[in-house]
């Protein structure tokens, strides 16, 4: 770990072209890793910038930097900037990490223009040693806190310049950077943005993690996620690439795309190895076209991982374990799990099975890519619709799944004690709340959906880790990737023991530094100790509940990160509300009945048959096809049927299926003037054609 060092610190000039010709401005900088500075925001302009440059003086010299920052938060006023080359590799900022208590000393070194010099009409930035004391009560107030810092021997407000961006320090700790100087205090202190802030921003994180899973596969690619524990020595991901090289050509014909040879793999322990590595993880998870789990034994991160992917993914995930299942096995398994087809990754089949993986694996990536493209409602894991769900309506007593205090654990019972023991310890917190686990809510709907929505609403989501449960950790998932809330999370101090004794799971202690359970027991031996623990944690989900979230280590994960990091990278082009209405109003009528409107001679709509209603359902779709058809026909200028080839090409397809299913036979003379116009459309679509370059 270092502190403040020389050899980090950066002057750092952003040059501008506007109207009034060429401009720059100058801040400090500091690299907290090779390749990335830290600077405040307002130093590097947003528009019109055309150069930028940082310069160290230990050894001298001016350093290209990209002009795009890595990461920018203006309501914070910090930016990370890369270099075009990165440095020799430097060792791991030393952070401070909680909010300070009491006054402290703290010191720093910066390009303030009181320090500059004029050498030949030139200007000279010369750094200067900047001290002082850290008010703890100072900083506070509306918007996000901030250090006060009162400096020795100050100059004038007007000398500060070129301050801003210089790192604070408190002993060995970066504690903040500089982004202002309040002009009231006439240039006796600075402002800065706490480190604690910076750790909590889930961006942040995310840029100043090592590089891991990068890059990702421009084309369409498999990710695997691969279990702790290997059962055999052919692996799920071995299995994927043996499948996706012998069935390239077959997928491609099936899909229409082409597939990379080799997926993309992570061992799961890794994914947990430090917060910066989950949220890649968490990225590739939104990004993967396609993901296979290896959910042999139902490891609890494996879980984890599914479930946040249930969130983020419509399709195609798949799930496989190395054993063959028992029917009654199979019956056993959380019932996230018995929703899902799982496939086999084992020896357990000969090679020409359907079940054996070099067989199963292709043929359910072929399926469920098909299924997605025809079927809006297509699923292969719960809860992604379940959590679109709207806004929590309130019961007659004016009660919500907003208000209830949800419980996600295991309802064993051998777990009986605890639930007693935790649920009495929250009602002790909030006297006037409702404790329930799923199994305690009365509620006419289907399980999974009154599930889905408590873990999406619910103000306050409790999740109890004792036991390791699978489900739980599903769950847990879910809640982690569709609520900016934080989720508060336990474990018994027996089963916390279990993670750390010997053969354990890796992956048990790297999920408890991430997300730092509360210990309890569920017979305590001092019961005012125990519910003091239990408080504290409810506590800090409180503060986070006014927005006043309390910092968090290094080490540690922001309560917000998986969300926020699902929302930046989320594909949502396939939400069906962004869909373009002619193309939405497409797929509600070729939706219900499959590739073949008449396979088997008949009609596939349930019911269809009945006489009042088919005439109703004729008259549906057929001006569906109508309105369609008026959008979009209407929807752009003429000049742009000319120029977009694509969008000619949407106009001719809609008005040939129009003129087949929506206006086979008008008998209005209004339709029969609608049928003329698209053959009209249609004729001049072809001289469009005939006439492009």
């Amino acid at each position: 770990m270092a502190g403040l060092a020389r050899e980090r610190l950066v002057l750092v000039k952003a040059t501008s072209t506007g109207a009034q010709g060429e401009s720059y401005s100058i801040g400090t900088g500091y690299l907290l890793t090779a390749g990335l500075v830290l600077t405040a925001s307002h130093v590097v302009p947003e528009l019109e910038l055309t150069r930028l440059e940082v310069r160290t003086d230990d050894p001298a010299q001016w350093l290209a930097v990209q002009l795009q920052p890595v990461w920018r938060d203006t309501a914070l006023d910090a930016v990370l900037l890369r270099l075009e080359a990165p440095l020799a590799e430097l060792a791991e900022v030393n952070w401070v990490e909680a909010a300070f208590e009491d006054d402290a000393v703290w010191h720093s070194s910066a390009y303030p223009k009181a320090g500059s010099v004029d050498q030949a009409g030139k200007i000279a930035w010369k750094t200067v040693g900047l001290g002082g004391k850290l008010q703890a009560l100072g900083g506070g107030g509306q918007g996000a806190r901030e250090l006060e810092l009162t400096v020795d021997a100050p100059p004038p407000a007007d000398e500060w310049a070129g301050i801003s961006g210089a790192p604070v320090f408190v002993g060995d700790r970066l504690a903040g950077l500089v982004k202002e100087v309040p002009k009231s205090f006439q240039g006796g202190r600075l402002a800065a943005v706490p480190a604690s802030l910076l750790l909590l921003n889930h961006g942040f994180r995310l840029a100043l993690s090592k590089p891991w899973l990068d890059p990702l596969p421009a084309g369409t690619w498999v990710l695997v996620v691969e279990a702790e524990r290997k059962k055999s020595k052919t692996g799920l991901a071995d299995w994927v690439d043996g499948a996706l090289t012998k069935e390239a050509k077959a997928l491609e014909a099936a899909t229409g795309v082409r597939f990379e040879p080799a997926a993309v793999r992570v061992r799961i322990a890794d994914a947990l190895e430090s917060p910066g590595h989950w949220l890649r993880f968490v990225r590739a998870l939104c990004l993967a076209p396609v993901a296979v789990f290896d959910a042999t034994g139902f490891e609890p991160a494996v879980m984890l991982a599914l479930g946040v992917r249930a969130v983020v993914h419509r399709g195609i995930t798949l799930t496989s374990v190395a054993d063959v299942l028992t029917h009654d096995q199979l019956s056993r398994l959380p019932f996230n799990i018995q929703e899902t087809r799982l496939i086999h990754h084992g020896s357990g089949y000969p090679p020409k099975d359907v079940r054996h993986p070099l067989v199963a694996i292709p043929a359910a990536i072929k399926r469920g890519w098909q299924e997605l493209a025809a079927q809006p409602a297509y699923l292969d894991l719960p809860a992604y619709d379940a959590v679109r769900c709207p806004f929590p309506s309130t019961d007659v007593e004016g009660r919500s799944a907003l208000d209830r205090v949800l419980m996600l654990c295991s309802f064993g019972k051998e777990h009986e004690d605890n639930w007693l023991r935790l649920s009495n310890s929250v009602l002790a917190h909030y006297p006037d709340g409702e404790v329930a686990r799923m199994l305690d809510m009365a509620s006419p709907r289907l399980v999974g959906q009154a599930l889905y929505e408590g873990i999406r609403w619910a103000r306050t989501c409790l999740v109890d880790w004792t036991g390791w449960r699978a489900n739980v950790f599903f769950e847990f998932g879910v809640r982690l990737a569709c609520s900016d809330m934080d989720a508060v999370v336990l474990i018994e101090q027996s089963a916390h023991e279990a993670a750390a004794a010997p053969g354990a799971l890796v992956q048990l202690q790297r999920m408890e530094t991430l997300w730092s359970p509360a210990l309890y027991r569920a017979a305590p031996e001092d019961p005012v100790a125990d519910d003091e623990a239990i408080a504290a944690a409810l506590g800090v989900h409180d503060a986070i509940v006014r927005q006043q979230p309390a910092p968090v280590a290094a080490t540690a994960l922001p309560h917000d990160a998986t969300f926020r990091t699902c929302r930046d990278h989320f594909d949502w082009k396939q939400e069906h509300i962004t869909i373009e209405p002619h193309d939405l109003l497409r797929s509600t009528i070729e939706s219900p009945f499959g590739k073949d409107p008449q396979a088997g001679g008949r009609s596939p709509l349930l019911y269809s048959a009945n006489a009042g209603y088919g005439k109703d359902l004729d008259h549906s779709i057929k001006e569906r096809w109508i309105a369609a058809w008026c959008y979009l026909s209407q929807r752009h200028p003429k000049e742009q049927w000319a120029s977009d080839p694509g969008l000619r090409a949407a106009l001719r397809k809609l008005g040939n299926d129009v003129l087949q299913f929506g206006l086979p036979a008008p008998a209005g003379a209004h339709l029969k003037a609608m049928r003329d116009q698209i053959f009209e459309v249609l004729d001049e679509l072809d001289d469009l054609d005939g006439a492009a370059p």
